[in-house]
């Protein structure tokens, strides 16, 4: 893993190997590092994140095994110590940080492109279907705190 002034990570082929050999043996269908190792606004108490998926077939009970193992795996594909990352399970997150992962983020690893593309167009699909609800509903509330004040 290179650093620039310890301030970003640079997703190195040499670095997404390392990555690929790390994942290969786990159910991952795909990873992406996201955040402030990314952005560049990495300091020295930062973390690394990073978001895998895993095969829909992955019970929950075998993705928090791996997640467990995944830790140890990833860091050293990183050259940091496991306390240094924050993997996230993208089966299991909220839509804002699944859009945040594939949108801002670095694929470090996937073992299909289409699922990975299925899976970021489906993310992008819901995450405009919650924004345009949200959107409605603030303006029916205003709407009502309007006439409420008349």
């Amino acid at each position: 893993m290179k650093r620039q002034g310890a301030k970003k990570i640079i997703v190195t082929d040499t670095l997404k190997q390392d990555v690929k050999q790390a994942l290969e043996p786990y159910q991952v269908q795909f990873a992406y590092v996201f955040g402030s190792a990314i952005t560049g606004r990495m300091h020295d108490e930062s973390d690394i994140d990073i978001a895998v998926f895993f095969s829909a077939y992955t019970l929950p009970r075998q993705r928090f095994k791996e997640h467990l193992s995944l830790h140890g795996a990833l860091a050293t594909a990183f050259k940091v110590p496991e306390e240094s990352l924050d993997i996230t399970i993208l089966n299991n997150a909220n839509i804002l940080l699944k859009f945040v992962a594939i949108s801002e983020g670095v694929v470090l690893y996937e073992k299909d492109h289409a699922k990975r593309v299925d899976f970021e167009m489906a993310v992008i699909r819901q995450r405009d279907d919650e924004q345009s609800y949200r959107l409605l509903s603030r303006q029916v509330f205003l709407q009502r705190l309007a006439k409420q004040s008349s």
